[in-house]
């Protein structure tokens, strides 16, 4: 749940075995209505209704994090 929509942001690193991180990508939520893959864009998730209760359904949503959509989101 975001809760500042304006400031919030994920970034991704890549970890070696040393510990050693290497920054992917930041994506950050003002940024959901540009053009290219925007994680805070709930449009680019593929949403899959589950029938697991008879009262409230539920509904999952996946972002699948693939090194395309790592490399043509507007650079970090």
């Amino acid at each position: 749940m975001i809760q500042n929509d304006q400031d919030a942001y994920i970034s991704i690193y890549r970890v070696e075995e040393d510990g050693t991180k290497t920054l992917l990508k930041t994506w950050y939520s003002s940024d959901r209505n540009k053009d290219g893959v925007q994680f805070f864009d709930l449009n680019q998730w593929e949403a899959d209704r589950q029938s697991g209760s008879s009262y409230i359904p539920e509904i999952e949503f996946t972002f699948d994090l693939t090194l395309e959509k790592l490399e043509s989101a507007s650079p970090n």
